[in-house]
């Protein structure tokens, strides 16, 4: 039961970025429902379609999402 302590902050920090269960959400698959959390794992399950999907938190996030649209990704700028 210790490690529950120390575990807690890790959930109430992934329930507050997290979308709700229900929600619609755009995944890297496509359009879908959220369905469930892997907190652990930072991962959301969405439903998309008939298929179930395992996506990081992130990629579903909407203000992460807002955030990159805003400054970018950091994904096209290289080190020099």
């Amino acid at each position: 039961m210790c490690c529950l302590k120390y575990e807690h902050p890790l959930y109430m920090e992934f329930k507050e970025k997290a979308p709700r269960l229900g929600s619609r959400v755009d995944t890297p698959e496509g359009e879908g429902q959220v369905i469930g959390y892997n907190v652990p794992g930072d991962r959301v399950t969405v439903k998309v379609g008939s298929r179930r999907c395992s996506c990081p938190s992130a990629s579903v996030c909407s203000p992460r999402k807002q955030h990159d649209e805003r400054y970018g990704d950091g994904l096209d700028e290289r080190p020099s």
